[in-house]
């Protein structure tokens, strides 16, 4: 690295194409130097608290932290230039914006520095004893409360839930967990909490449903016996209904209908916008009930 320090492009060379049109990037060398001490200079400041060392500056795992940064600062400078309609961006002036947590221009919420929540990654994903602690101290509680929100039942058992999620984000070997696919499009806090959702569905078994009419609420004042066979009908229809389903549609259903979760947590954990969420869960309560007439 030490070659590149002093203004060697190959660091950068994937991106020079739209780089070197950005102001302070002629001469291509000087530019290429220019974001390099940048990253390094950054890159002290987010190890200092971690206490690693072998990413100091000369040590053989600093490349790795740098690249990972500049894939996030590459991402946001980029978004920022064809946000301008491509016209040329400062990516200091980025960088400082999405250093304080907010997108280019101050608009939007990122999560948290996406440049240091990408060396906290990197750290934490290595098992660094430092990071793994300062990431346990700021997103426990956050992570937990996400997780809450789509299975109530990880409040029985909080630890556990936890374990699994660290192990989902730390892997079996050292690097290979999840926290190796955060790439700092948005901060750790933001990216967390949809991971944190995922796999609280995916591993927490929920209550088994009661039985409509059976949670101690009185009948109406007109039910009928034949109100309660219609009832029992279109309870038993519902397995064969969903069984219809495909896999997208019937988790939707599971979700929003059964399990009563909010819209917006079901449509962070299955990827789909909101709207579209509210729309199709309207056509799938209205296959249902004309099932019923069939």
């Amino acid at each position: 690295m030490d070659a590149r320090e002093h203004g060697d492009p190959q660091f950068f060379d994937e991106d020079r194409e739209w780089l070197e049109k950005q102001p302070k990037m002629t001469p291509w060398p000087a530019g290429c130097g220019m974001l390099l001490a940048a990253l390094k200079q950054w890159l002290v400041g987010y190890l200092v608290p971690l206490r690693v060392r072998n990413a100091q500056d000369g040590a053989g795992d600093q490349e790795t932290y740098l690249r990972r940064m500049w894939g996030s600062w590459r991402h946001h400078w980029h978004d920022a230039v064809a946000g301008n309609g491509n016209t040329p961006t400062d990516g200091l002036a980025v960088a400082e914006q999405i250093r304080q947590g907010r997108g280019y221009r101050g608009k939007g919420d990122l999560g948290g520095d996406p440049l240091g929540d990408v060396v906290l990654a990197e750290a934490a994903g290595r098992r660094e004893a430092c990071a793994v602690a300062e990431f346990t101290r700021r997103f426990h509680g956050f992570a937990m409360g996400q997780a809450i929100k789509v299975r109530r039942e990880v409040a029985q058992d909080p630890d556990d839930y936890w374990n699994r999620l660290l192990c989902k984000l730390l892997g079996n070997a050292v690097g290979g967990g999840a926290l190796k696919q955060f790439h700092g499009h948005c901060g750790l806090r933001n990216w967390l909490g949809t991971v944190a959702k995922r796999l609280a569905w995916k591993v927490v078994k929920p209550k088994p449903p009661q039985p409509p009419l059976e949670h101690g609420g009185e009948q109406p004042s007109n039910w009928t016996p034949e109100d309660e066979l219609r009832l029992s009908a279109a309870v038993a229809r519902i397995p064969q209904w969903l069984a219809s389903l495909d896999a997208s549609d019937r988790a939707l259903v599971q979700m929003c209908l059964l399990d009563r979760l909010p819209q917006k947590d079901a449509a962070a954990v299955l990827k789909r916008h909101p709207g579209n969420v509210a729309r199709r869960l309207k056509d799938l309560q209205r296959d249902y009930l004309d099932s019923l007439d069939c």
